[in-house]
């Protein structure tokens, strides 16, 4: 199940975001308790952009999508951090990008079966629990490059567990539509 490799990414990430401030961007605490502050603010735009998409692009492009946006913006956070404002820059569209996936894959979940949705709870509590403990080990161990390393791996495994399941063809607005037409 998807869930659990996206989940492991953004609890990981999130836990070690004071981290990835200091070490990447050279920033103290209180610029970085900055920036993730008003980085959860544009979280909200992940749920807009999704709300308002509706599925009129689909799932696979969306998904796709965002999945290369989150993989662009781990290596912009970690290898291109230059300053505070570059870090808000790339954080927020973090954040804004995983709760927009976050909509499509529970979208795609219902799609597919929407008996497995009660299943989702429990993998996501799973792969946070293990995300940030991971994350932690990983950044601890191998640092910068280890974390954006367990991060591709883990956003990689998202899409290998969901794209293929995916319906092709017309987005399910489209076809529930057409069912009632």
């Amino acid at each position: 199940m998807s869930f659990a490799p996206f989940i492991l990414f953004q609890a990981g990430v999130y836990t070690f975001l004071g981290d990835f401030g200091r070490l990447a961007a050279g920033l103290d605490v209180p610029q970085t308790l900055h920036a993730i502050g008003l980085s959860v603010v544009f979280s909200a735009v992940g749920s807009v952009a999704a709300y308002f998409l509706d599925g009129r692009a689909g799932l696979l492009l969306p998904i796709s999508g965002v999945i290369l946006l989150l993989i662009g913006m781990m290596f912009a956070i970690i290898c291109d951090s230059t300053s505070a404002s570059m870090f808000l820059l790339y954080i927020s569209l973090l954040q804004a990008g995983w709760i927009f996936l976050n909509c499509y894959l529970y979208s795609a979940l219902i799609d597919a079966n929407k008996l497995l949705v009660a299943a989702a709870t429990p993998v996501s509590s799973f792969g946070s629990a293990f995300g940030a403990s991971a994350m932690g080990y990983v950044l601890e161990q191998r640092g910068l490059p280890g974390a954006l390393s367990l991060s591709v791996a883990a956003l990689a495994l998202t899409a290998l567990l969901t794209i293929p399941f995916l319906r092709r063809g017309r987005a399910p607005a489209a076809d529930a539509a057409g069912a009632a037409g």
